[in-house]
């Protein structure tokens, strides 16, 4: 084996060296300018030098969460990188596979969503199950190779004719009528054949991998666009062991089967568990034409005997015929149902709404259990605590009834494209522990994958399986400071009217005040509290005297008016320019939020706009930068930020306080000529409702609202003599003093009382 000097690895590699997934090795790379550079390509792969590797990953240490039980506080990735270089020998399927998923994607390369990436998928998987599943077909396609992409499908196509003409793998079939963009066919063979010579007699397991890789991975990049949202593996994975603690079973059941991934986990589970795939029996329902070939292909890629059937699972009016030991089901979250699905069956627990199918499947999966079976189902977190009555109903009579054994509520952001938070339903037909129910709280776990992708880690599911099976044993649920559980007896849940949250019945830490919590920090807030106290009555007294002399002048139409303006009539001697003839308008800085620091030079962001005013504490922060930075991005008194991206509209004026601090890019600094406008009347003019309106009616944005600089530029602004603006900025801002002052002495008196409340109800300070 060459040294590590000599040595090569691909991203994947990295990946499994220094045990992350793969998207955190492509956010290394495309985050940090110094990452290694590749050095070679094999088979379309690119491959970096692992001593370049290595030395990077020397400097990023391994995260508290994210550290095994071996690992202790300063591991680094390289020490992992390290570790399992030494023991490489024969790479891993799953690592083959995804090597293997990188190369193919690579080479079939993009399309559009909803258009050829649907083809590019079909395509993938077929010649992956073909390989898999049809070698001397897969021999007979690769003498078509030569040919071109058209009479390939149609080689493809006959070739899926002759296997079964009623396999469910005619949709596959109908998917290969459509006009296709051209693709390589013969290089993503010679990249299938490739990867399985290397896997030896692994082939079979690789091939799996690969599969499932594939999926996961269109499934992420279509996201919320996609027919059905594929369930994340480390959901399916948690819930095919969970059962698996249970004690398994050999007959397997889901209603809603997408692409199989449910389907596929307990049937690896099981296998691990000792039970021999010819021994498994499979039933699925799928409701659209591609998920009926791509999970009939998982079977026969798992060589497990099942069917997998057209439609909605809830259409089986008797899905406890054969009664199964196991359901699993992620089903469509609150979808309307047809009456004749719900009328023409009985319903143990009370019949579900029409309106929202979530109490359908709970009861679906329970009716297709045999009398000792077990169920995993997949809902969002509105079933734990809707009080619609025939849904609170339905929950309260499985509670009662002892039929759910546990719920784990999951983190959001699992599933691509949504941020919907989820629980999973553990469910028992033949009530083991029809007095409680397990309560686990994950909502914490897992790691961020990508900016908007969350992961459950090995060690999050092994924490969560480990105190099920305590549990479930009978033993005390003892959990971890990061994965908390309980175990709640009915009465509990009786009590609290049968809200099923797990939050709220974990208990939290007592609250322990602020060891640095001092009688002199006591006085000094009692002192800021006192000296806000008279700064709110000063201003009251201005506001007061501003508010006589309003209520002593008579407010009537103008003397000489015009109708043409933004805020309608105005005296004939004020006029209408565009914000552009007054003001420069400069959009922010953009920065990378890991570039972030602790200390530094503030840095405002559209969250730290107040009520037309900057928040005395922004949240981000940014080293020292350069003069060029600062001149371009620095803020001076009398600036006006607008919100550009978000909510445009929010304003806020810049004071002296805020000198030399930048701006982020979700904001536009506004810069008044002095000379022409006044800072505080534009920054009230800004405020105005009517004005606040137009900005909202000429955002530019599609998915995100967005002002466009030309078009602010735009916005009319109503402008008197100078010396009205300056007394009607001045009059505008007592009030804004007033509001503001009133927000501070909020602010302080929520700290008082937070400081006081704990020290006065333990007695550790006597009330006054």
């Amino acid at each position: 084996m060459p040294g590590e000097d000599d040595l090569t690895v691909s991203r994947a590699d990295i990946a499994r060296l220094a045990e992350v997934h793969r998207p955190a090795v492509a956010n290394w790379e495309r985050r940090h300018a110094d990452f290694p550079e590749p050095v070679t390509s094999v088979d379309g792969i690119e491959q970096f030098r692992a001593v370049e590797v290595a030395a990077w990953l020397q400097n990023r240490l391994v995260p508290r969460n994210a550290r095994t039980a071996e690992e202790a506080a300063g591991t680094s990735y390289a020490d992992r990188f390290h570790r399992n270089l030494g023991t490489r020998t024969m790479p891993e399927p799953a690592n083959l596979a995804e090597t293997l998923v990188d190369a193919l994607y690579r080479h079939i390369g993009t399309a559009r969503r909803g258009d050829g990436a649907d083809y590019h998928r079909d395509l993938l998987l077929a010649l992956i199950w073909l390989k898999a599943c049809h070698p001397g077909d897969w021999l007979q396609l690769s003498k078509a190779r030569h040919l071109g992409v058209h009479a390939f499908v149609e080689e493809l196509r006959s070739v899926l004719r002759a296997i079964d003409h009623t396999t469910q793998l005619a949709a596959l079939d109908a998917v290969l009528t459509r006009e296709v963009p051209q693709v390589d066919i013969a290089g993503l063979m010679r990249l299938i054949d490739a990867e399985s010579v290397r896997a030896g007699e692994a082939e079979p397991e690789m091939l799996r991998h690969a599969f499932a890789g594939l999926v996961e991975r269109y499934a992420d990049r279509e996201g919320k666009w996609s027919s059905d949202l594929a369930t994340p593996s480390s959901i399916t994975r948690l819930a095919a062991r969970l059962l698996a603690r249970t004690g398994g079973g050999r007959s397997i059941y889901d209603p809603y089967c997408r692409s199989g991934e449910f389907l596929a986990a307990v049937i690896e589970q099981s296998v691990a568990s000792g039970w021999a795939s010819s021994e498994l029996t499979v039933e699925g329902w799928a409701h659209h034409a591609s998920s009926s070939w791509t999970s009939a292909a998982r079977l026969d890629l798992h060589v497990v005997h099942g069917s997998i059937r057209d439609g909605l699972g809830l259409a089986d009016i008797n899905p406890g015929r054969i009664g199964h030991d196991l359901v699993v089901c992620n089903p469509p979250f609150n979808l309307r149902l047809d009456g004749q699905v719900l009328r023409h069956r009985p319903w143990r627990y009370g019949d579900p709404p029409s309106y929202n199918s979530n109490f359908a499947w709970l009861q679906h999966a329970l009716a297709a259990l045999n009398d000792r079976g077990r169920a995993a189902v997949l809902l969002p977190n509105g079933a734990l605590f809707s009080m619609r009555p025939r849904e609170r109903a339905i929950r309260a009579g499985m509670i009662e009834d002892g039929v759910v054994a546990c719920l784990v509520a999951l983190p959001a952001q699992l599933f691509p494209g949504t941020s919907v938070p989820v629980t999973l339903w553990v469910l028992d037909r033949q009530r083991r522990h029809p007095d409680e129910v397990l309560m686990v709280d994950a909502t914490s776990a897992g790691t961020m994958m990508s900016r908007t992708r969350r992961a459950l880690t090995e060690s999050d599911l092994s924490q969560v399986v480990e105190t099920f099976s305590r549990w479930w044993a009978g033993e005390p649920a003892d959990s971890s400071e990061a994965i908390p559980a309980r175990s709640v007896q009915l009465a509990e849940i009786r009590s609290r009217d049968y809200h099923l949250t797990p939050a709220a019945y974990l208990t939290r830490a007592p609250y322990e005040p602020p060891a640095n919590v001092r009688p002199e920090d006591l006085r000094a807030l009692a002192a800021e509290f006192q000296l806000l106290r008279a700064a709110t009555s000063e201003v009251e007294a201005k506001v007061g005297a501003l508010s006589e002399a309003v209520q002593a002048r008579r407010v009537g139409p103008a003397i000489v008016s015009r109708t043409s303006t933004l805020l309608g009539d105005i005296p004939g001697d004020w006029r209408e320019v565009p914000l552009g003839q007054l003001a420069q308008i400069q959009s922010g800085l953009n920065f990378r939020r890991d570039s972030a620091t602790v200390s530094g030079v503030p840095v405002v962001l559209a969250r730290d706009l107040r009520d037309g005013w900057v928040t005395d504490e922004p949240a981000s922060r940014l080293p020292p930068q350069s003069r060029d930075v600062v001149n371009r991005y620095g803020l001076l008194p009398g600036d006006i930020l607008c919100v550009r991206t978000g909510e445009p509209g929010g304003h806020a004026l810049v004071g002296l306080d805020q000198s030399g601090w930048l701006f982020g890019s979700g904001l536009f600094r506004v810069r008044p000529a002095r000379e022409a406008v006044v800072p505080e009347f534009l920054a009230h003019y800004l405020g105005l409702p009517q004005v606040r309106a137009w900005i909202r009616r000429n955002d530019t944005g599609t998915a995100v609202p967005t002002i466009q600089a030309r078009v602010l530029e735009g916005l009319p602004v109503v402008l008197p003599e100078f010396e009205v603006q300056r007394d009607i900025g001045t009059a505008l801002e007592l009030v804004q003093d007033e509001l503001r002052t009133q927000e501070r002495l909020t602010r302080v008196a929520a700290r008082l009382r937070d400081a006081l409340g704990p020290l006065l109800i333990t007695g550790r300070l006597a009330p006054p």
